[in-house]
């Protein structure tokens, strides 16, 4: 099934999550610009321009508002070198939701649909590598959500965040 801005990929209690990977036009970057603005969801010295470039899934609600969104973006993982790791060309994955859409399973089911995406579109790509940012993501229940989905866990970064991976 389609949406004006792209494949719904999965619908969810009331939300669906849409394939924009490669394919966000002005209007679609702007309401991405505008919903990350409103949640003061960006780190400073970020520019949501370029960053809406990465987007790949957005969760809209049945009144058609952004309340999620993916973002992946090519570089070297692990960012440092790691014991038993090569370094390799990986997609990094973030995603961001709201606080008050945030529903059990939508990390998940985010995750999964980027995977599934990035993993049609790869190319050179050896995976999907993501730090977690949020410290809500190293606890227990959700790494073994993580493990239960084949995400390797790979070490802590420099800042004592955890990395994880998942080669296509």
């Amino acid at each position: 099934m389609l949406s004006k801005y792209g494949k719904i990929v999965l619908e969810y209690k009331g939300y669906s999550l849409i394939n924009v990977f490669q394919n966000t036009k002005p209007d679609l970057r702007q309401k991405i610009v505008d919903f990350w603005e409103i949640n003061a969801a960006l780190p400073n010295n970020t520019d949501p321009y370029e960053r809406a470039y990465q987007v790949a899934i957005i969760v809209m609600n049945n009144q058609e508002d952004i309340v999620g969104v993916t973002t992946a973006f090519e570089d070297i993982f692990p960012p440092f070198p790691i014991d038993g790791l090569e370094q390799k060309k990986y997609f990094y994955y973030r995603f961001f939701i709201q606080p008050k859409d945030r529903l059990p399973e939508m990390f998940v089911f985010m995750t999964a649909h980027t995977y599934d995406l990035l993993k049609e579109k790869q190319s050179a790509m050896s995976g999907i590598a993501f730090i977690t940012a949020n410290k809500k993501l190293m606890r227990r229940g959700l790494i073994r959500k993580l493990a239960k989905n084949n995400y390797m866990y790979a070490g802590k970064n420099k800042t004592g965040l955890n990395l994880y991976y998942k080669d296509f």
